[in-house]
């Protein structure tokens, strides 16, 4: 899908290199949030014990036609992670169970 990319200058935004280069519209990203205990591999890389706690995201970004252009997979330390979650507006769906922000 991203023939050449690698050929690019890297130092800036992927985003623009996929919108701007290649003509993608990039409509959405999906992120799950997990908290894991660390496998050795993992643990070995951020340099803790192994079945340390942590956070694992899942990032997944979508095109205009639904289809994943990116996937991202991030781990951080449950001892040195801060979530600070800054939300607008409300709308409540009309079953009143999922509330989405602006």
């Amino acid at each position: 899908m991203f023939e050449g990319f690698l050929n690019f200058d890297l130092t800036g935004s992927m985003y623009d290199i996929i919108s701007e280069r290649f003509n993608v519209v990039l409509a959405r990203s999906k992120q799950t949030i997990s908290a894991v205990n660390l496998n050795k591999k993992i643990a070995g890389i951020l340099r803790i014990p192994v079945n340390s706690a942590a956070i694992f995201s899942e990032y997944v970004t979508f095109d205009d036609k639904s289809i994943p252009v990116e996937i991202l997979y991030s781990y951080y330390r449950g001892d040195k992670y801060k979530l600070e979650i800054e939300l607008g507006r409300y709308h409540a769906k009309p079953n009143g169970v999922n509330i989405t922000a602006e």
